[in-house]
Order: structure tokens, then C-alpha cells, then sequence
């Protein structure tokens, strides 16, 4: 057994001064206040030796959650992904990256995996590969997600504790997040913008309500509201299911706002929320990323949903997007085609194909061609 590293991670330093608040409700309803969720989380990090690799299979259930807060604290290297990968493409990640750790929900079987238990919760289990115990990568790598479409290669996306630090604070701001918030899980935890709102709100020591229901499940609209959920986030398909079971006949009476990213939203869709949050007294904020960017860089200011709709909106701030031509230069004249490039501290370090590559650092210095 390693002894927890007493200084937490930056992201979650700040957690216990919201002690008996409640973090998390998980799935059977019981709520877990910041306390409770510290103690479950170092029950598992005195397993775990700082900055070795851990595979993570993620799921929106408490043990998951619990497991990524612990990690987070032990400053290991994460690889996110989710359950439902498929099992092979899980594999191949395994024998590419020699993680030292997986950590997996216990019904998640792996075949010709050998390794031993070293902890074994309700859900959830930490299980040591017979692969080399390493912990001298490069201090920059933290977190690594898969890029969309990567799920037959295993190219990851590196990002830093920094980057998703400055993320998150810009994010909490301009949203106006504090530990009076409550939002629902919507998306796989694996996904970058599912993680963008779960590492927001637990920075900020709000309410996150979990769950493994969609919303054409009776319980989804139960828990939202039981337990006052003001805060709802989706990417275009969930907007536009919303749309199809007819919101603006569902009474949400604590809502404060919608977020929408992900992706490109319909004009109408767009403008069928906006009409909604106008009559319902609430914001219905548009914003844009990648999950090179850890993973919003911009949104669009509620009062121009209309007068600029299908716009990006605004960078966020600190960070600046400007145009290039086909020789990187940069494009000042107005109605020219370009390539969007995008600066800011939430820049990922780079990407990774293999365990390799995370003795590399920061290649690209903060600056995102978006393709």
C-alpha cells in the first residue's frame, strides 16, 4: 500500500470546505455530502502510487465518480473511457499504453487481463497489471480522452491539470457556478463535455445528481424534480429529443439555464429554446469546443441568440481565435475563408498513440488548429 500524497491536486483542493454539503446523489437516491465522497476517495488512493497510469472504465455511477475525485487527488495519469467501448478497442488500449492500474466497474470482464485485486467496493474495483510500475512520465500529462472518431485507433488527447483548470474557472464564471447549483449527468463521464460539467461542479461544490436514465424514462424527469435540478447540459441530440417531447409542456420550476455544445444545433431547434427560456424565465447559453480545448473555448451571449444565431460567439476569456489561410497566415480581410485557430491556456499539451508518448510534454504551446 502507498501512502496518499498529502497536497491535492488544484482542481480539488478545495473540497473540504464544503463539508457536509451534499456532492453527489447517486443512482438509488442516497446523498453523499463532500465529507462522505473524501473518505470513499482515500480509501482507495493509499492503493495507488502518485503519477503512475491508470486505465479508468467510467460510468455515471457514485464509485466512478469517487474513483476519479481519488485519482485526481493522488496526481496520477488518467486514461478516461467508457463503459460501453467496445471491448476490444479497450484492449488495444491496454497492450498500447501498459497502464499499471485498472479501475472498472466489477461486471466489466477483460479477458487474459492478469492482474490482482487491490480494492473491491460495492460497484467498483482496482485491480494492479503485471505490467512495469512506472511514475517518471512527463509531469505535464494528467488526463487523456479520446478524440471523436478515435475509437479504432488509440490515439488520446493530452491534457495538463492546468489546462482543465483554466477551463473550468473560465467556465464557473461565466456561468456564475456556486455550491448553490444542481445539475443532472446527461452524458458519458468518458465524453469531454460530460467531464467539463462534472469537474466544474465539483470545483465549485454544487450538486451533481447522477444518472444512467434518458429522458424518456419516467425517473429522469423525477429526479430533476426532487431534487430542484437548475441546470441541464446536452449536446444537439439531446436538444433535439427535448424538442420532440414538447419541453415547453414540462414544468422544470427551478431551472436557471440550458447549455448546449457538442456540436453544430439546428436554426430552429436554436430558436424553439430560446422562445422557451424567454417564456420560462430562464438562459439558454450556446457554447463551442473541442476536446483539445478541455473542452469549451467559446459561447455566445444569451441577448445575440437570435441576432447571431449559428454563431460561435465569443473566446473565453484570456484565450483569442483569429483566421489562416492555407500557408498559416493569418487572414485580417472581412468575408475570406480560413481555418479557425484557436490560443489559450486550455490548449492540450499534444496527442498519444502509446505509452511512448507520455514522456512528451507541451508540443503545441497553446495553439489549436481546428481543422
Amino acid at each position: 500500500m502507498y501512502s496518499a500524497r498529502k497536497k491535492m491536486s488544484k482542481i480539488f483542493n478545495v473540497l473540504e470546505k464544503y463539508k457536509e454539503k451534499t456532492g453527489l446523489v447517486d443512482n438509488n437516491n442516497n446523498r453523499f455530502s463532500y465529507n462522505k465522497i473524501l473518505k470513499k476517495a482515500e480509501t482507495i488512493t493509499g492503493q495507488v502510487k502518485k503519477r503512475s497510469l491508470i486505465l479508468f472504465i467510467s460510468s455515471n455511477i457514485l464509485e466512478s465518480i469517487v474513483g476519479y475525485i481519488a485519482f485526481v487527488k493522488n496526481d496520477n495519469i488518467i486514461i478516461l473511457l467508457d463503459k460501453n467501448f467496445e471491448k476490444e478497442f479497450v484492449k488495444k488500449m491496454i497492450k498500447s499504453y501498459q497502464p499499471s492500474f485498472v479501475y472498472k466497474p466489477k461486471d466489466y470482464f477483460l479477458k487474459n487481463l492478469k492482474s490482482k485485486r487491490l480494492y473491491i467496493g460495492k460497484e467498483y474495483e482496482l485491480i494492479r497489471t503485471n505490467f512495469k510500475l512506472k511514475n517518471d512520465y512527463n509531469k505535464k500529462n494528467f488526463l487523456l480522452l479520446t478524440t471523436s472518431g478515435s475509437t479504432q485507433n488509440p490515439k488520446l488527447v493530452r491534457l495538463s491539470e492546468n489546462n482543465i483548470l483554466n477551463n473550468l474557472k473560465n467556465i464557473k464564471k461565466y456561468l456564475n457556478i456556486d455550491s448553490n447549483n444542481t445539475t443532472i449527468t446527461t452524458m458519458p463521464m468518458a465524453y469531454s463535455y460530460g467531464l467539463s460539467i462534472i469537474n466544474t461542479f465539483i470545483y465549485s461544490g454544487a450538486k451533481i445528481v447522477l444518472s444512467e436514465k434518458n429522458i424518456f424514462e419516467k425517473e429522469f424527469w423525477e429526479k430533476i424534480k426532487n431534487y430542484k435540478v437548475n441546470s441541464i447540459s446536452g449536446v444537439p441530440e439531446f436538444f433535439e429529443f427535448l424538442k420532440k417531447l414538447k419541453i415547453d409542456k414540462i414544468k422544470i420550476n427551478k431551472l436557471k439555464y440550458f447549455t448546449h455544445a457538442g456540436g453544430k444545433l439546428n436554426k430552429d431547434t436554436i430558436k424553439y429554446f430560446v422562445n422557451h427560456a424567454k417564456k420560462n424565465n430562464h438562459k439558454f447559453y450556446s457554447m463551442y469546443g473541442q476536446t483539445e480545448a478541455s473542452p469549451r473555448m467559446s459561447y455566445l451571449e444569451c441577448t445575440k441568440n437570435l441576432s447571431k444565431i449559428g454563431s460561435i460567439g465569443k473566446p473565453l476569456q484570456g484565450s483569442k481565435f483569429f483566421l489562416v489561410d492555407e500557408k498559416n497566415k493569418i487572414i485580417n480581410k472581412n468575408f475570406k475563408i480560413g481555418e479557425i485557430v484557436y490560443k489559450g491556456k486550455n490548449v492540450c499539451l499534444g496527442y498519444a498513440n502509446n505509452i511512448k508518448d507520455l514522456y512528451k510534454g507541451d508540443l503545441n504551446k497553446g495553439k489549436l488548429f481546428t481543422g
